[in-house]
């Protein structure tokens, strides 16, 4: 959300199958697009190349690991359940809150899934990148609710407006195609060019979208940006905006070692800061409810923290992390 960007041999199919012109990003709640609803608390999860860990977020300590070759997307719904993507094997395994036991395992209609997100009902959305198709699937169903094949080309992302409209990212045609709850045909096009990777709303309703090479930026119910940043933008994966609207761009920079993320306080098109500490290769970010930072580095195999309005790493998880992908709690 990367041919030209894939950090180490082990995530290749992955990333290469993710995009083809720009870095896999890691998806986030607010660029997955999941609607703010009362998860798990108190516990961070992991994708890795092998298996999702779970982490305490008070102590960083180990709480489980669920097996899983290469998980592509995680996300937890409001019973806790943990929904796991497997972009190679096209399935969607449903964990049971807080175990590692299988509720059920989804295979109907998928091809190359990219992307989860749950509508107010709880419906699951899976963007499928490789038969251009958005799959929806009723709670505790293993079955195909609907299809969303109108518009969809290469999706990446999911988004839901605080209307109940789902907007896809279609990095295959660089447009976000907007549907109405429960629709299946397409009631406007945005086009942003050269993505999009992510997508996230702020509390305005504003739509950020990260593309390959800028952020764009358009209110509510437009098709053309309003806003375009491009200071301090490098390669860009994922993005994710802080409860005071402050906007967070994951970079993936020319190597490893100008990875950073870039900070913008909100309506600013230039970055008040940047963090470039413990930053490697960053695919995914999320924060907690205090409001701290968490930070997938699948070029150094780590998850790092920060405070609030601090740059410096807070903490380091590397307990079974292997090239991280994606983050949620």
């Amino acid at each position: 959300m990367s041919s030209g960007r894939v950090v180490s041999p082990v995530i290749v199919a992955v990333a290469l199958a993710a995009c083809s012109s720009g870095p896999q990003g890691g998806v986030n709640p607010a660029a997955r697009g999941i609607m703010p609803l009362a998860t798990v608390s108190g516990s961070l999860f992991v994708a890795n190349q092998h298996a999702v860990t779970v982490y305490d977020l008070e102590a960083g300590g180990l709480l489980r690991s669920i097996p899983n070759s290469n998980p592509t997307a995680i996300a937890v719904n409001r019973q806790g359940n943990l929904f796991v993507a497997n972009y190679q094997a096209n399935t969607i395994t449903v964990y049971a809150h807080g175990g590692t036991s299988v509720l059920r395992t989804i295979t109907q209609g998928l091809d190359g899934p990219r992307a989860l997100a749950f509508d107010r009902s709880e419906n699951l959305y899976v963007a499928n990148n490789l038969n251009k198709t958005v799959t929806v699937y009723a709670p505790e169903s293993a079955t195909i609710l609907r299809t969303i094949s109108d518009g969809v080309n290469g999706p990446k992302a999911l988004v839901f407006s605080t209307s109940g409209n789902l907007f896809v990212g279609n990095n295959g045609t660089s447009q976000i195609t907007v549907y109405p709850p429960g629709g299946v045909h397409v009631i406007r096009t945005i086009i942003t060019r050269n993505g999009p990777l992510a997508l996230a709303f702020n509390q305005a309703q504003d739509l950020f979208s990260v593309n390959n090479f800028n952020v764009t930026v358009y209110k509510p119910g437009t098709t053309s940006p309003y806003r375009t940043i491009s200071e301090g933008i490098s390669l860009p994966s994922t993005l994710a905006l802080d409860s005071a609207g402050n906007l967070y761009v994951a970079n993936w920079g020319a190597n490893m070692f100008r990875s950073s993320i870039s900070i913008y306080l909100p309506g600013q098109s230039s970055p008040i800061r940047e963090i470039n500490k413990g930053i490697g290769y960053p695919l995914s970010l999320t924060f907690d409810q205090a409001g701290n930072l968490y930070v997938a580095n699948s070029a150094l195999s780590t998850v790092t923290e920060y405070a609030p309005g601090s740059s410096e790493v807070e903490r380091t998880i590397k307990k079974r992390i292997v090239s991280p992908t994606d983050l949620t709690i």
